[in-house]
């Protein structure tokens, strides 16, 4: 039961989006990347931007069995590649990338994460689902995200708020592929982060959303949808028609007062999977 493409969603559509889909020959990827917080860009893009496109291009060509196996190579080459380059990122606060893939097998489907991306399975048309990937991320931002919101109560503008807290993002930043941190790709040793994984047998698996945390918000910050809606989405219209309201969401909420959050606005892929009969 081979994979196969039933919708997509990339937001913004240029190349200021730091978010990925890659499709290779065996395997669909969705990347989240991270900028550095100096504000350097690398060939005129964001660095997180810059650092997805460069990891894409080599994911294209991907054909098993293991993503992790090549990984500390690519961003080995990477690294080296962002230091050479004019406006290369800084040492003390390089991009980072998020990952969710979903790499298919004769009998099974792996599941593979990084990071702050999920995958939604629905399991039939039951409507029977589960959510795979923890977000390590949010883990450590979430003390932050209340901290501004306590201060915006007490009468201080979001962006003054937030900038109060810039050193305590810095240092969580700091806390890449360690316990209790991020467990990510990182442009630094030791590149690569401790997955997580899950095989799936092909014959359970009805439909799969691999997205980025810019989607899931949908269900996590905004509450307009409930996990169980999500994994019933079923079409490009639905996925699509999902998007176009929690940006709608966001635009009656830029100053994120009734949805605190610290950005207003985050960047977003997704790609949904079906399972069909060879």
């Amino acid at each position: 039961m081979p994979l196969k493409e039933l919708a997509s969603v990339y937001d913004p559509d240029d190349d200021a989006n730091a978010d990925w889909i890659v499709r290779s020959p065996k395997a669909f990827f969705i990347l989240d990347g991270a900028s550095s917080l100096l504000g350097e860009s690398i060939e005129g893009l964001s660095s997180a931007s810059w650092l997805v496109r460069q990891i894409g291009k080599k994911l294209e060509a991907f054909e098993g069995p293991s993503v992790e196996a090549g990984m500390h190579s690519i961003l080995e080459d990477i690294a080296s590649q962002a230091q050479a380059l004019d406006g290369a990122s800084s040492k003390s606060d390089p991009p980072f990338c998020c990952l969710i893939g979903c790499i298919e097998h004769d009998d099974v489907i792996e599941l593979v994460s990084w990071g702050d991306c999920q995958a939604i399975v629905s399991l039939g048309e039951d409507a029977s689902c589960e959510l795979f990937g923890f977000n390590s991320v949010a883990l450590l931002d979430d003390a932050i995200t209340r901290a501004v919101t306590a201060e915006k109560r007490a009468g201080t503008e979001h962006l003054e708020a937030f900038r109060k807290y810039v050193p305590q993002i810095v240092e969580n930043r700091q806390k890449r592929n360690v316990d209790r941190g991020y467990q990510i790709l990182d442009l630094r040793p030791p590149y690569v982060g401790i997955p997580e994984r899950r095989f799936l047998d092909k014959r359970l698996a009805h439909r799969i959303l691999l997205t980025t945390d810019g989607l899931f918000r949908a269900v996590t910050c905004y509450g307009m949808a409930t996990l169980q809606e999500v994994a019933s989405i079923d079409s490009q219209e639905r996925l699509s028609d999902l998007l176009h309201r929690m940006r709608e969401i966001e635009g009656g909420d830029k100053g994120c007062d009734l949805y605190p959050r610290l950005k207003p606005r985050d960047d977003v892929a997704a790609i949904l999977l079906d399972f069909q009969p060879e």
